[in-house]
């Protein structure tokens, strides 16, 4: 756990992370694009941005599907 702590701090001295996780029920694609698209995270106007993206759909009785989207954005700090 502390390992991962000083990854952590390792990662974030070097780079300026944005983002958001995102939890709604799977109904339609679109409908979970345009929640991605909502939240601005790609608009970010510079050439050395880098994007990550994870998804997770946890599954539930009923055919209901929790999914939840972790969408960042990445630039590295000039030093």
């Amino acid at each position: 756990m502390l390992q991962c702590c000083f990854e952590w701090c390792f990662v974030l001295s070097a780079v300026q992370l944005c983002g958001f996780p995102i939890n709604m029920p799977y109904t339609e694609m679109k409908v979970l694009s345009d929640a991605v698209y909502a939240t601005g995270v790609h608009e970010y106007e510079s050439s050395d941005v880098e994007f990550a993206l994870a998804v997770y759909v946890h599954p539930y009785p009923n055919s209901v599907l929790s999914v939840w989207i972790y969408v960042a954005s990445l630039v590295r700090k000039r030093s």
